[in-house]
């Protein structure tokens, strides 16, 4: 059970080291590279905060469900709800295209019939 234990402080170390770096990537883009992971350190605090609770480490739980309720609740505004909704409907026209194409003419009436928004060759 020790050896779990110190597994789960790991994983507490490493997470909370983890979104820290992600914080100073404005300083360094290596650190930023850190910053794509808050929601599996999220996941990672609160399990490992559970599983401290379990094995009855007080202090070190405390840490991980503290710092995994802190990250959740600044997680949350990137949660999708069902109240917002599209207000508006975009249509992308997408098509390769050879620059020699000697049918110019053909995909110059396709693009118009498809009536798209953005079209991007």
């Amino acid at each position: 059970m020790k050896l779990f234990a110190n597994f789960l402080k790991v994983a507490v170390l490493l997470s909370v080291f983890s979104v820290v770096a992600g914080q100073l990537g404005r300083w360094h883009f290596l650190l930023d590279l850190a910053s794509h992971f808050r929601l599996q350190a999220t996941f990672a605090l609160l399990i490992s905060g559970l599983g401290l609770c379990w094995l009855r480490d007080a202090m070190w739980a405390a840490f991980a469900l503290a710092s995994g309720v802190v990250l959740a609740v600044l997680l949350l505004p990137y949660l999708p709800s069902q109240s917002r909704k599209m207000e508006h409907e975009y249509r992308l026209f997408l098509m390769n295209v050879l620059t020699r194409n000697p049918r110019k003419a053909d995909v110059i009436s396709l693009i118009r019939e498809s009536d798209a928004d953005f079209v991007v060759e």
